[in-house]
């Protein structure tokens, strides 16, 4: 069995990022680790889901919010 989750760690590459951690013998779950720069991105990685077959992960990939744009401001 394995858990699938989107979240910010140490070793994320962006906003959010993909982890998978594996139900252990002992019932405990694995550590998580990161799915890494093949599925991750400097982007936001929300929402993972397999397929019933198991063969396909499905995601939500949102961009950063944008910056504001600088202003300059001039005074006499």
């Amino acid at each position: 069995m394995l858990l699938l989750a989107a979240t910010r760690r140490p070793d994320s590459l962006g906003g959010y990022d993909l982890y998978v951690s594996h139900k252990q013998a002992d019932g405990k779950w694995s550590e998580p680790v990161n799915l890494g720069p093949e599925i991750n991105s400097p982007e936001r990685e929300l929402s993972p889901k397999l397929t019933p077959d198991g063969k396909y992960l499905i995601l939500d990939k949102l961009p950063l919010p944008a910056l504001p744009a600088k202003t300059t401001q001039t005074h006499d």
